[in-house]
């Protein structure tokens, strides 16, 4: 067979597949060999590989069962090949023949190969790879036939689907189970077979036990029945005893009721079980589907904690006065007994508490003192329907124990009428928590973000005396926590094309949860764009959505006559910000839809309050901004004119690019905004209420005189950079969404020109 011949029969098989060659999209008068063709394919099973090694590096990253050293040893061994695959992809095999075809066939089946090993075993033998000796071993090879290269790359194309159906580290035990659960378990579940057949042998027991208990006098009848009824035999007595008027037939119908009531109580158990076991046989990702179902929760420790350093440490010395309180008693250090963690939603206070029991629970076991200490975590509901003075008293016949109560201001721990629960907690806190007794000592946690709604009593020492805060992550904080979560999609030569800065930046007062939300969010744009592999491009469109709220598409398509007026506006304010010396900096600028924050309300509050408007749901535009550093937002003189210019900066545009403007978008937020902040400069920290009818006037004429100044300001800024204000206008109307780096390019392209 010819080399012509083998590469037809080569893509005959391509064709018969579902492998569809690609159609070529070069001048038609450049030819497409078969070889060509052929060569297109292999290189798709490239993508494939790599595809599945970024998978791979996912998962031994999160795989809690790799030792560090180890985790470390499977990235190298995973980049030296992601390494050699970058190079077969863009340097080798330009000129197509039967023998690059033959040698990419071979190179992409031994790699493929490899990897299905390394996943059976666990990466056991992941040590250093060796690409020399891999090449070598390739260039040794046997010249194979046309319908054995086409067999090879069929077969590879097979263990690239297998290796992403199965993942890392299925055992034969797992895919038996899942076999199983696939072709037995869900269709019987689906027609109820299992709740028919124990029906079945039910009343198949109970017909033959109650068929003997009335009609065969000879007891081996049934020898096995009557071996496993003995307790069946004793019950029926004592009914029949005990409620002798009913007879036979009465007790044997309380006999069958009790029966199928204590069935009932203990199926849920055994469901339970029996769910939790077959997931664990199944193994991979339906390990947490088995903690889940069994009431598992996820063990956290300090190192798992980003930022709140003083408060891990403060934690650390609970956990060593734990270990040796005698001790820490005798030198007089002695903490608080009772703690109230206070801070923002979302801003880490549960988990941190979690992390600090979760220590506790790792000192006792190293320690030998497992079951010393009890922790009790008793839910709102709980306390509301048993009252606080019973949960008090079981933590005291518990200890030495730790109570903690997560959301404790849902309790209505205020002076409002006969608050039992308040009475119950100021009588019985001061005794649990000011016991002189090292060993039977009781620790309470709270947690709120509303610690206002508590009542002064509670927040004083001897009951809650210390008061831990909790803020959202700074900016090295956030840098730390993105850098960390990225890592782990990543191999650790990509780390260099992350800009970690940029993104800690655009995050303030944004909660661990939110930027993990959006680093999932961007992962998950990665595996849709069929590559899995995450850039910077995909986590700065998830922190678009996530993070800044901006809806990617329109709902409505307005006229273009709007577009012109968002634009101009919002072209207006970016062009501004990145000409003024503001504290704040341009992050992006958009004139798509944005999510409005929604003020909480009462419900019903509509009904009786005329004035009130109904919310804003989205609007159409925004700038975003960022400041380099952590602010407190304190502002001097020059900062806040800057301000006011910022807010008139859209009207100012829309004059200039349009003719006139007609103060129709955004016009209560940046009218209003600009000349609160004059009246701030005009007033001095004045309260208007306060002072004389006539200084009230002169000072909203001073602050109305400052808007206008500030107005003319920025007419002349703008118009002397008339062109720069037309291009962005422009691009915000193609792309609708542009970054400072690009505005910041259109200003020196136009200064430097």
């Amino acid at each position: 067979m010819n080399v012509r011949t083998s590469a037809l029969a080569v893509c005959l098989l391509f064709s018969a597949t579902s492998k569809l060659l690609p159609e070529s999209s070069q001048d038609p008068q450049n030819v497409i060999t078969l070889e060509d063709r052929f060569i297109t394919q292999c290189h798709a099973q490239l993508i494939g590989i790599e595809k599945i090694l970024r998978s791979l590096n996912v998962t031994v990253t999160k795989e809690k069962l790799f030792t560090a050293t180890r985790r470390k040893r499977i990235q190298a061994f995973i980049s030296q090949i992601m390494h050699l695959t970058n190079i077969i992809k863009q340097e080798s095999f330009r000129n197509a023949d039967m023998d690059s075809c033959q040698l990419l066939v071979e190179f992409n089946h031994r790699l493929i190969s490899l990897i299905k090993h390394q996943c059976a075993t666990k990466f056991r033998t992941a040590h250093q790879f060796d690409e020399d000796s891999f090449i070598l071993a390739l260039q040794s090879r046997k010249v194979l036939s046309g319908e054995d290269i086409a067999k090879q790359f069929q077969n590879t194309w097979k263990l690239i689907a297998t290796i992403e159906k199965e993942g890392l580290g299925l055992t034969r035990i797992n895919r038996i189970a899942r076999w199983i659960d696939d072709k037995l378990i869900a269709p019987s579940q689906r027609h109820s077979i299992p709740t028919r057949t124990s029906g079945g042998v039910g009343a198949l027991f109970f017909g033959g036990y109650f068929w003997n208990k009335f009609h065969s006098d000879d007891e081996n009848v049934l020898p096995l029945l009557y071996d496993q009824t003995d307790k069946l035999d004793r019950l029926w007595t004592s009914i029949i005893k005990h409620k002798a008027p009913i007879g036979e037939i009465g007790g044997a119908i309380v006999l069958g009721w009790m029966l199928r009531e204590y069935a009932a109580s203990i199926k849920p158990v055994i469901d339970k079980k029996i769910s939790v076991w077959l997931n664990q046989s199944k193994g991979g990702s339906y390990l947490k589907e088995a903690d889940r179902i069994d009431e598992k929760t996820e063990k956290v420790r300090f190192d798992d904690v980003h930022g709140h350093d003083e408060i891990k440490r403060y934690f650390q010395f609970l956990v060593n006065y734990l270990e040796d309180s005698e001790t820490h008693d005798r030198q007089g250090v002695r903490p608080s007994r009772g703690i109230l963690c206070i801070g923002d939603t979302r801003t880490g206070k549960t988990y941190c508490i979690n992390a600090f029991l979760e220590e506790v629970n790792q000192m006792l076991l190293s320690t030998g003192q497992i079951g010393k200490f009890r922790l009790i975590k008793p839910s709102v509901l709980r306390i509301k329907i048993e009252g606080m003075e019973r949960i008090l008293r079981e933590a005291k016949a518990k200890a030495p124990c730790i109570l903690f109560i997560d959301e404790i201001d849902l309790l209505d721990l205020q002076r409002t009428g006969e608050n039992r629960t308040l009475s119950e907690f100021l009588t019985a806190m001061g005794d649990a928590v000011n016991s002189n007794d090292s060993k039977r000592q009781i620790f309470i946690i709270a947690a709120t973000n509303c610690p206002e709604t508590l009542d002064k009593a509670l927040r004083q020492p001897g009951r809650f005396g210390k008061e831990l805060r909790f803020e959202y992550p700074n900016f090295k904080d956030r840098i730390h926590f993105i850098r960390s979560k990225v890592k782990e999609f990543i191999l650790p030569e990509q780390e260099q094309s992350f800009d970690f800065e940029k993104l800690a930046h655009y995050t303030n007062e944004q909660s661990y949860e939110a930027m993990n939300l959006f680093i999932k969010d961007a992962m998950m744009k990665a595996k849709i764009n069929n590559n899995g592999e995450l850039t910077q491009q995909h986590l700065e469109s998830a922190l678009e959505e996530n993070i800044f709220h901006i809806i990617p598409a329109h709902s409505k398509d307005i006229p273009h006559q709007e577009k012109q007026i968002l634009a101009a506006h919002f072209a207006g304010k970016a062009v501004a910000l990145s000409l003024l010396d503001a504290n704040m900096k341009l992050a992006k600028v958009t004139i798509k839809q944005v999510m409005t924050e929604l003020k909480e309300k009462a419900m019903g509050s509509h009904l009786w309050d005329s004035k009130n408007k109904e919310q804003q749901r989205f609007e159409y535009g925004k700038v975003f901004t960022y400041c380099e550093q952590d602010s407190i937002n304190m502002q001097t003189h020059q900062e806040k004119m800057s301000l006011i210019k910022l807010h008139l900066a859209g009207f100012v545009a829309e004059e200039l690019l349009l003719g006139s403007c007609g103060y129709s978008c955004h016009v209560e937020d940046d009218t209003n905004i600009a000349l609160s902040i004059a009246k701030s400069l005009a007033f001095q920290g004045v309260d208007e209420s306060t002072v004389s009818k006539r200084m009230v006037q002169s000072c909203y004429d001073k602050a109305v005189e400052i808007k206008d100044t500030c107005m003319q300001e920025i007419r002349d800024l703008l118009s002397a950079h008339k062109e720069t204000l037309s291009l962005i206008a422009q691009d915000l109307l193609k792309e609708q969404t542009l970054d400072s780096q690009h505005i910041k390019e259109r200003i020196e392209s136009i200064v430097t020109a």
